[in-house]
Formats: structure tokens, sequence, C-alpha cells
């Protein structure tokens, strides 16, 4: 986090100009990070020259510029969806079956082009205050981590145009909601195959959409576009290993190695009812119908024992996708667009 004190983002409706501020920043969403890492790698283009010495650098010469982000966030169950827009592309946003006034918001992978983003962010010193912006903004690799006795941890890595210094903005309104959020330990559970899953301590799942940055021959240094690649989907489990039957283990030395039946990862704010008619709970799901064991390994703890695999989600034709994630919230569509 270091001296950088907030973090704004806009979704533009062009890639790469930045998105309008609208009416007192209101197409900006305030988005709580617990870490934000900036960089801007500014490359020089270094012929190898004869220079009647040993020394072969003699005429550096620019050569491209990008912007990488990092960012740790605890997972709220609205505007955590900022992230996954620009990793997953925009969800299908559809009325809650029961809850009038709520909207369920599903997120896949090989689905729509991640949406482009404006991030503004402000550091503070001692001697005063320094604004960033970049444009063209879109997120790499997007990963879930659930943790035993934490609540769950987002992290997102990305990619954007090289950030420039500008002038203080219009700050927008905190607009996250007044649920018990961030998500906590209390409020998340695993099944698999629809039974609870006790045993699991540690659960991390990361999507690669293989994003990568590109340019094109003019006399601009900075990325033309970021262009897809190959989507994946893996996990890291940890998990008590009390007896071989049932265990991972078992699972991948069977001859599918396949984890019996889909795992669902969801959390459920319980204390809060949202909506009305038949009012519903704010809630986050992710669901992985098809888990692969990939390798598990030998139990190394001096306690109880332990096991650890590796999975990989494999395509499902059902979902058309490897994964999703549901969000269950108040929010429409035009999160997306503008407040």
């Amino acid at each position: 986090m270091c001296a950088i004190r907030a973090v704004y983002g806009g979704f533009e409706s062009v890639e790469g100009t930045a998105a309008a501020a609208g009416v007192s920043g209101v197409n900006y969403t305030f988005l709580r990070v617990v870490k934000f890492t900036p960089t801007k790698p500014s490359k020089l283009d270094n012929p190898r020259e004869t220079t009647n010495t040993t020394i072969t650098t003699q005429h550096p010469r620019p050569s491209t510029q990008q912007f990488n982000f990092t960012v740790q966030t605890r997972a709220y169950f609205d505007d955590t969806m900022f992230w996954d827009a620009m990793a997953y592309g925009a969800p299908s946003t559809g009325a809650h079956p029961l809850a009038s006034g709520v909207n369920d918001h599903t997120f896949i992978t090989g689905g729509t082009a991640p949406k482009a983003a404006t991030l503004k962010w402000k550091q503070v010193g001692s001697q005063g205050t320094i604004w960033w912006q970049a444009t063209g903004c879109k997120v790499k690799q997007s990963k879930l981590m659930y943790v035993a006795n934490l609540g769950l941890v987002r992290e997102f890595q990305g990619f954007g145009r090289y950030p420039t210094n500008i002038s203080a903005p219009t700050v927008p309104a905190d607009t996250t909601a007044a649920y018990n959020q961030p998500m906590s330990m209390d409020q998340q559970a695993i099944t698999k195959n629809s039974v609870a899953w006790t045993k699991v301590k540690k659960f991390d799942v990361t999507t690669d959409n293989g994003m990568a940055p590109d340019w094109v021959i003019n006399n601009v240094r900075t990325l033309a576009r970021l262009k897809l690649g190959d989507s994946t989907t893996k996990a890291d489990i940890q998990a008590f290993f009390d007896a071989y039957t049932g265990s991972l283990a078992e699972v991948h030395d069977s001859a599918t190695s396949k984890i019996t039946g889909g795992v669902i990862l969801s959390v459920v704010d319980a204390a809060t009812s949202i909506g009305t008619g038949t009012p519903t709970n704010p809630a986050f799901a992710v669901s992985i119908p098809q888990a692969y064991i990939d390798d598990t390994s030998d139990d190394d703890t001096p306690t109880d024992p332990e096991e650890k695999s590796a999975v990989l989600a494999a395509y499902d034709g059902t979902l058309t996708a490897d994964i999703s994630l549901v969000y269950t919230n108040e929010l429409t569509t035009a999160f997306f667009t503008g407040h």
C-alpha cells in the first residue's frame, strides 16, 4: 500500500480513453483495497555497438512503455465486481427469482472481452499529494484465496497504458453497501458434490486469461492494445488427511482423477436481508463443475496429517466455461456504465 491512500475506477466507453467523470464523479467507483502496487516499466532499446573498448553501451534509445498493477482486496458482495469485470467482462445480470430489487450477476471465463477501465490513485506524503491516472486497464490474472481463519481475499494482476500525472479529480461517493462485509470467516463454506466439505483448510483459485500487451508501428511508446490468450483456471488445496477413503489422494489415484461432483465455494451474509417480496441475503458463489486432480503431495506436517493437491478446472459444456462467479446484491447493470 505504501503511501497510496485512495484508488478510484471508471469503465471506459472507448478503450484507452479516460472514463468521463460524470456529475460529481458518479461514473467512478470508490475502490476499497488492502494493497495497490503500480509499476511503470519504461524500457530502453540498447544496441550493442563497438566503441573501441569493452563497453558496448553508447546510444540507448526509447522503447516500450506500459503500466502493470497488482491489487489485493478483501472481498465485498458488491464493489469487488468492478475488478472481476476487468478480468471476465461484464456479467450476465438477471433479476433474482424470489426477491424483488435484487439481481444475480454471473461472471464466466471465455465469454465477453474484459472491460477496460480508467484507474486513478492518490499518493500522500509529508510534502503533499500526487495523483496518477492510467487508462485501458484490464486484469490478466484473478485469484481467490479462501483461508480457514480469514475471510475471502482477492488478488488481481493486470496491465494498462502508461500512467500520467493529473490534477486532483472529483472524488466519487463511497457506494459500498451496508452489508456485513468485507466477507468474513463465519460466512464462507465449501461443498463437494452438494455435500459439505469440512476438511479443507485452504483453497486458492487462479484464473489467467492469457492477456498480454502489444504494440503497433507508430511514434507512441505506450501499448496499442491488450490481446487475449488461452484461459486457464487452477486451484491449490490444503486439507486434513484423516483417512484415505474420500481423500484427494484417493481421487488422484483413481482412473479418472476427477473430484466427484462439482465444487462450490460460497459466502452468505445471513444477517442481512435485501429485496422485497421474499427477501434474500447478499451472497457470492464460485462454482467449478469439472475439477480434476493434477497432483498431490505426501503429508509433511508434524501434527495431524494433511494433504495438498493441485486442481485443474476443465471446460464444462453446460456452464460453457470452467468456472463461474455469481454475486447476489442490489446493484444493477448501471454499475458497469456509471451509477
